[in-house]
């Protein structure tokens, strides 16, 4: 949780130097482009947080936003994303390594051209996975220890346009719903904070 601050600190103080010259971006009625990235992600039991040992993995995938009223736009992404941490059931321990389509749905406020406050749902649909296990335990297909193909979660977001087509992006996805269910353990949630970098190929009024 430290970093997820720090990094939105830095986030912050990145905004705050642009802002300090003259702003020759223009804020258009809507964008359309890609961004590519990493996800930080875990397994864990709380709604927050993400477990003993967290993953790096990818996140690709291409976003929309128009504007709803005035500084307000509605945001929409479809993302590849790479998801898992390490479990633990009644057999041994073992890691889970998880491919998802993400789906977030946001509402963005810009109190200024430049800074972008993002709050709304995030489904996750299961795309394919595995588990491994330590040397002398098989391990197999992910299918097999899923307790729902689907998730739902919050997602809380900071957008910076760097330049009218440039952004980097961070979110931050809490509150998931429950994954799946080991025997010896509560049920997990697969939580994960993604930094990426944007390009808006259309930019229109």
């Amino acid at each position: 949780m430290k970093k997820l601050l720090v990094l939105t600190c830095l986030l912050f103080a990145v905004h705050t130097i642009i802002a300090q010259e003259d702003d020759p971006r223009t804020q258009y009625d809507n964008y359309v482009g890609i961004r590519a990235g990493v996800n930080y992600t875990g397994l864990t039991e709380s709604p927050f947080g993400f477990g003993q040992s967290g993953q790096i993995t990818p996140n690709i995938g291409i976003y929309s936003e128009s504007r709803f009223f005035n500084s307000i736009y509605l945001v929409w992404e479809a993302n590849y994303s790479g998801k898992g941490g390490d479990f633990e059931d009644e057999i041994s321990e073992g890691e889970l390594n998880l491919s998802y389509l993400d789906m977030p749905l946001m509402l963005a406020w810009y109190p200024t051209q430049t800074l972008g406050l993002q709050f709304g749902v995030l489904p996750s649909f299961f795309l394919a996975g595995n588990y491994s296990r330590p040397e002398g335990f098989e391990g197999g297909d992910a299918t097999d220890l899923l307790f729902h193909r689907m998730t739902v979660g919050l997602v809380l977001g900071v957008n910076l346009r760097v330049t009218d087509a440039i952004n980097v992006d961070f979110k931050y996805n809490p509150l998931n719903s429950l994954l799946f269910d080991l025997h010896t353990q509560p049920q997990l949630r697969p939580n994960t904070a993604t930094l990426r970098i944007g390009y808006s190929f259309i930019r229109e009024n």
